[in-house]
């Protein structure tokens, strides 16, 4: 494994979140937020998007990625909005904390926090028994770590999952001779890898799902599985992919060609991705990239959710395809 320089590193990621926080600023929201509250062990925000109908409803619970240590559920408001509208579901936008500060399992927890105060109807009348997680990296993880915790839980039921380019092997270095310019630098997954692990074991299940039992995993709801075809991260899914197969489990598997790690939130938020990214990066990305994760968003939550009830257009699509 090549040599990391975690302090630089550290420099990168204040230097991202800080970018992200100014690009953010001032900036109106269509979710309603519900801020932390430590007493009853919530200790980040979220953001809600209710139904338009009424009667307890579904929630898809959206966890943003960032390899732990970057990412703001605040970039996906419009993006949630739309979700709602399509599907007649609540949405909700989960926050939680970072590492290296805040190592596993304090992100899982925060997560697992949300759904168990979403289920208690503090905020929206919900149907607890039909609870759906959609992630993104970090948050695919998070998401399927989620749903091996709620199998041993009586307040909510994962009904289903939509997971996105996942990390879910913190045992195993990235690939990084699929690197691409568009990627995440090899350095800085390891140094999200070593941060959020820490001082913990990193084959636990919790920490990477792609070691779980084989009862943990034959347990899992519906599970709809998109990597992204050269992301130095597609093997881990390969690996989880053939151990679902293996065991029967309920699961479709449908790889995406022609873009990268990270394209739904970048595409969902086009001014902060700019904001954020180096030039040559944001040169780099395939044209029309927003576009195809509109597409790919769509059809990973009906692999979960069912038809679309409503043909919404996906805010900020234009005729180029630059952003959601």
């Amino acid at each position: 494994m090549r040599e990391v320089d975690t302090e630089l590193m550290k420099q990168v990621v204040l230097y991202l979140r800080k970018g992200t926080a100014r690009a953010l600023s001032g900036r109106m929201l269509s979710g309603m937020e519900v801020p932390p509250d430590a007493a009853e062990g919530r200790h980040a925000p979220y953001w809600v998007h209710e139904a338009r109908v009424g009667g307890a409803r579904p929630v898809l619970f959206e966890v943003h990625g960032g390899g732990f240590a970057l990412g703001d559920a605040r970039k996906e408001d419009a993006l949630r909005a739309w979700v709602r509208d399509s599907f007649d579901i609540h949405v909700v936008g989960v926050e939680y904390r970072l590492a290296p500060e805040h190592p596993a399992p304090a992100a899982l927890q925060d997560v697992v926090a949300t759904m168990a105060h979403i289920a208690r109807g503090s905020v929206c009348d919900a149907d607890a028994s039909r609870f759906y997680l959609l992630g993104y990296s970090a948050g695919a993880n998070l998401a399927l770590a989620t749903a091996f915790v709620a199998q041993a839980r009586a307040d909510f039921k994962v009904a289903g999952l939509a997971l996105h380019y996942p990390f879910l092997d913190a045992c195993t270095p990235p690939d990084s001779v699929k690197g691409r310019a568009i990627d995440l630098p090899y350095e800085m997954m390891v140094a999200f890898n070593d941060w959020y692990v820490a001082d913990g074991d990193a084959r636990d299940p919790l920490v990477s799902p792609v070691f779980a039992s084989d009862a943990q995993l034959a347990a899992l709801p519906p599970v709809a599985l998109y990597p992204v075809v050269g992301d130095p991260l597609q093997g881990q899914a390969e690996a989880l992919r053939e151990r679902m197969e293996r065991l029967g489990c309920r699961m479709s598997y449908r790889p995406v060609e022609g873009v990268y790690h990270g394209y739904i939130e970048d595409a969902a938020d086009l001014e902060t991705y700019r904001a954020t990214s180096m030039p040559a990066t944001v040169a780099a990305r395939p044209a029309d990239f927003a576009r195809a994760a509109g597409v790919r968003l769509k059809a990973s939550l009906e692999d979960v959710l069912g038809p679309a009830v409503a043909d919404v257009p996906i805010p900020g699509i234009d005729e180029k395809g630059d952003s959601l």
